[in-house]
């Protein structure tokens, strides 16, 4: 617990920026390939343990960690990548790498674009058949989602090859 408090101490010495001593881990996760987002969480941690130890840590005397709050950790700007949908040359790079228990259930959601769980928690109650196209669609609830809307579902081959391959597997 003393070489916690030594470390939150020395980290946020006010004598040096505390982005200053956090720029080099920035930079490595950059280098890693890390998103803003995944940085940013990151640093959201730091931030709270710093705040902490200056609100809410005492020591054996009842003094706090730190004598004042850490200055404040600049977040990095987030930029969302707009969706697109994956091309064939990704999916035979992508699958080929996935564990065989997985594959079927990846190239369903790579078809349907549905999330992984609306993809595990897919349930044959759900399938509706569409005698004029002579194939199965499935209507799934509101409270699947987190918006909170029903969608449907429509299967093109690739998904209902697979749906048909499953037919049977489990009763729900």
């Amino acid at each position: 617990m003393r070489e916690l408090r030594a470390s939150i101490r020395h980290f946020s010495n006010r004598n040096k920026s505390t982005m200053r001593r956090l720029a080099p881990f920035i930079a490595q996760r950059l280098a890693d390939v890390a998103s803003a987002t995944t940085i940013n969480g990151t640093l959201e941690v730091v931030r709270t343990i710093l705040n902490r130890a200056a609100r809410s840590c005492r020591d054996d005397d009842g003094l706090p960690w730190l004598n004042a709050l850490p200055p404040m950790i600049t977040m990095l700007p987030e930029s969302r990548r707009q969706p697109y949908p994956i091309t064939r040359e990704e999916q035979d790079r992508l699958f080929p790498n996935l564990p065989a228990h997985l594959q079927l259930m990846v190239l369903f959601a790579v078809n349907t674009g549905l999330r992984n769980s609306n993809v595990c928690g897919l349930q044959w109650s759900w399938e509706v058949v569409v005698p004029e196209v002579g194939r199965s669609a499935f209507v799934i609830p509101p409270e699947a989602f987190k918006s909170r809307h029903a969608r449907v579902v429509i299967l093109n081959e690739a998904a209902c090859s697979i749906v048909q391959a499953q037919r049977g597997s489990h009763p729900t």
